[in-house]
């Protein structure tokens, strides 16, 4: 047994956890992440925070949180063994190493260049002895110029949350960020100047697999769709470049934000409309990449649904890997309302494609994540992926409104506030042309990103594929008054 692990009682991974170790054994995949930008109002700030160098407060402020995070969630305080095996398993760390996780910045450093560092380094475990989980912390003082006697100047932090699928999907990340933003009050009410570097994990039961939280069952009826599906995939779909796994896998980022008044705006029309902001960016992302690909006569768009609500045992703040996923097909081909490219976004194909994701998350009959059952060897299975065509043109993630709660805490008194959120992933070697992650902060921005991998589409073109999305959806909300403001 290597020095840092210790034998305690845990679950074996589900059939998800078990699919995501394989493909991040393979290299597949590296991680998911969670960043999150901090306001500290100045009343909650000591003169360690204000000091020329304030990096050795930020490390004591970093490590109180985390040693409360790992305190919480049991999740963070595993690591994986046998990940090339068909049956790997958990280990539970005896202790956990902090400064080894955190990767402390120069104040104000660029939030863009890190998450590119950060998706392009794998979250090694397979040996038993590493967290699945890293931290990414960029400092921004305040700069004397913005504060008066009357107003002075708040501090600004940024956490970045990266960590292996299997141990958590895109909500189990937002619910680590709403605990950092509580904790961080917390430790800032009560600061400690020496916080343990080396912690404990929590011996707590890791909350369920996703099949023992989540009755899955298949039709025969979905079976036989599914089989037709695979031996007969539609040639017409535009998937990017063959599945190709170089060495390394380099992820590739774009994003955009939209401000707080537009994304309301956006919302608002969305309303208006009888859709979700989900169901719009669908449709908006299916013309845009169709338009900016030249050839191609049909798109297959991906959507991650989650099935938390369905999860016997799961709290909402809890780690776990709850998800599913479901296709929209679009074609130049297709009737008009019926999912055809080429005519511009409409709304009433956006009203549509509501009702197709809320009939798709409505049950647990028939689900994507169900038919992992059935594959006998699933490093067999993935091993066998690459130089076979992309199933997907891109895939949307929307991690929807995270809420961080009241800007006032009890007596009056500000708390630290949350504006701005930036959900994403690294490449997926064998998943969809592009990946756009999308969260927006309860009264703040909405943020897209977009990931891929380098090889499967010219930079050029997605780029130019963010650039029009992002007008559109700017062009929209101004209809609603709204600009990229404050």
């Amino acid at each position: 047994m290597a020095e840092n692990q210790v034998e305690k009682p845990i679950r074996a991974p589900g059939i998800i956890e078990r699919y995501y170790i394989a493909r991040s054994h393979l290299g597949y995949y590296n991680n998911v992440g969670v960043t999150s930008t901090y306001t500290i109002p100045p009343a909650l700030l000591s003169s360690a925070f204000l000091a020329a160098d304030c990096s050795a407060a930020v490390a004591n402020l970093t490590y109180q949180v985390l040693a409360q995070l790992i305190a919480q969630h049991p999740s963070l305080g595993i690591s994986v063994l046998g990940a090339s095996t068909l049956t790997p398993s958990w280990n539970r760390l005896e202790s956990i190493d902090l400064p080894s996780l955190v990767t402390f910045t120069e104040p104000n450093a660029s939030v863009e260049e890190y998450l590119i560092k950060l998706f392009n380094t794998p979250i090694l475990g397979d040996d038993g002895t590493s967290p699945l989980w890293r931290a990414l912390v960029i400092p921004s003082p305040p700069v004397a110029a913005d504060a008066t006697l009357k107003s002075p100047a708040p501090f600004h932090l940024t956490i970045g949350f990266f960590y292996h699928h299997a141990i958590g999907d895109g909500l189990s990340g937002a619910a680590v960020q709403t605990c950092i933003q509580r904790t961080l009050l917390a430790a800032l009410r009560e600061p400690s100047s020496s916080p343990p570097t080396t912690v404990q994990p929590s011996s707590a039961d890791l909350p369920p697999a996703f099949e023992t939280a989540v009755p899955l069952t298949i039709t025969t009826g979905g079976f036989l769709r599914a089989l037709y599906q695979t031996v007969f995939p539609n040639r017409d779909v535009w998937s990017g470049a063959l599945i190709t796994k170089s060495q390394p896998v380099v992820t590739k980022l774009r994003q955009f934000s939209l401000s707080a008044a537009q994304a309301a705006a956006l919302a608002a029309r969305c309303k208006r409309h009888e859709t979700s902001v989900t169901a719009l960016l669908m449709v908006v992302a299916a013309e845009v990449v169709a338009g900016k690909t030249k050839g191609a006569k049909g798109i297959d768009a991906s959507v991650a649904i989650s099935l938390r609500k369905f999860a016997d045992g799961v709290g909402a703040e809890d780690m776990g890997t709850y998800i599913s996923a479901m296709s929209c097909l679009f074609f130049r081909s297709n009737a008009k309302g019926k999912g055809r490219l080429g005519d511009g976004v409409e709304w009433e194909e956006a009203k549509r494609v509501k009702g197709l994701l809320a009939k798709g998350a409505g049950g647990t009959k028939n689900q994507f994540s169900a038919f992992l059952k059935v594959i006998p060897n699933m490093m067999k299975f993935l091993e066998g992926k690459p130089g076979q065509s992309r199933e997907k043109s891109f895939e949307i993630s929307n991690l929807g409104v995270v809420d961080f709660g009241s800007e006032k805490v009890d007596g009056g008194e500000e708390s630290v506030r949350c504006e701005s959120v930036v959900f994403g992933q690294s490449a997926n070697v064998i998943g969809a042309a592009y990946s756009f992650s999308v969260a927006t902060v309860k009264g703040g921005e909405l943020n897209v990103l977009l990931s891929w991998q380098k090889g499967v589409v010219e930079e050029r073109i997605a780029n130019a594929v963010m650039v029009e999305l992002e007008r559109w959806l700017t062009a929209e909300a101004s209809k609603h008054g709204a600009t990229n403001g404050p």
